[in-house]
């Protein structure tokens, strides 16, 4: 991991409506340089907030959905032709720690970004005072289409699970120990939510997804971030929503399948 540390312009906190997670990573996107590397909302840990902020900002509206609020214009501006995204640590995590999870998220992305055959690969920073916060700079397609956000911050929560791989085949090893491992050890006696969302997702399916952006990702960016109610956008734009046939795109849908049918999955 990258030892340069940036400066970064904080944004006030606000007490959002979210559901529990095992771990309390956040969330904020920040601002391009030349905006002055703002944090551009509060820090979320539900990350179906962080869609509904893209697609406020690419239509130029606001977002505005339990206790969370982005408006284009009045918010520090996000970037849209880069994802940056800034990572609160767990508060009872050390910072040695914090900076293992991290430093492993990062080679989870530009594992995935190798796969794509993006030119392009995650840069990771520190912030200046702030040891509980690094900053995430990556490739726009990330940013470009709502179930690609929520893979990516995915990604970064998986991170904290202790993942150890060279290559795909023991990546995908260490998904399937993640899942027989931690079956009943989240709350309520039940998988930790977000190794929840990975049996949900299928690993096989992130590959398929990496491996065919030129499809999923709409050339259109109207088609990926389309005037729909905030409702819809925060429950059915994310990556187990496409997985599970749920996505507010019926076309996303019907290529993602079509792609799941050749491949044979």
């Amino acid at each position: 991991m990258t030892k340069t540390k940036v400066e970064i312009e904080s944004f006030p906190e606000k007490s959002l409506s979210e559901i529990y997670q095992d771990v309390d990573l956040k969330f904020a996107f920040v601002s391009r340089p030349k905006d002055g590397y703002k944090q551009c909302h509060g820090f979320v840990k539900c990350r179906d907030f962080l869609q509904d902020a893209v697609c406020a900002e690419f239509n130029g509206s606001e977002a505005a959905i339990y206790g969370f609020h982005y408006k284009a214009g009045v918010n520090p501006p996000m970037s849209l032709n880069k994802m940056r995204m800034l990572v609160k640590k767990v508060p009872s995590d050390s910072d040695e720690i914090f900076e293992e999870q991290m430093s492993v998220a990062e080679k989870l992305l530009r594992h995935y970004e190798d796969m794509a055959g993006w030119s392009s690969k995650t840069m990771t920073y520190g912030v200046k005072r702030r040891t509980n916060l690094r900053l995430f700079v990556s490739p726009k397609e990330w940013v470009k289409a709502s179930h690609m956000i929520s893979l990516y911050s995915l990604l970064i929560r998986l991170g904290a699970y202790g993942i150890s791989f060279n290559n795909d085949e023991e990546l995908q090893n260490e998904y399937s120990r993640l899942i027989k491992e931690l079956a009943g050890k989240g709350k309520y006696e039940r998988y930790p939510i977000d190794i929840k969302y990975l049996l949900q997702i299928k690993p096989e399916n992130i590959n398929l997804i990496i491996q065919n952006t030129d499809k999923l990702i709409f050339e259109k960016g109207a088609e990926n971030y389309p005037k729909v109610d905030i409702y819809t956008m925060h429950n059915r734009s994310g990556v187990v929503s496409l997985c599970d046939s749920s996505h507010f795109s019926k076309k996303l849908v019907d290529i993602f399948l079509r792609l799941r049918k050749e491949r044979g999955i």
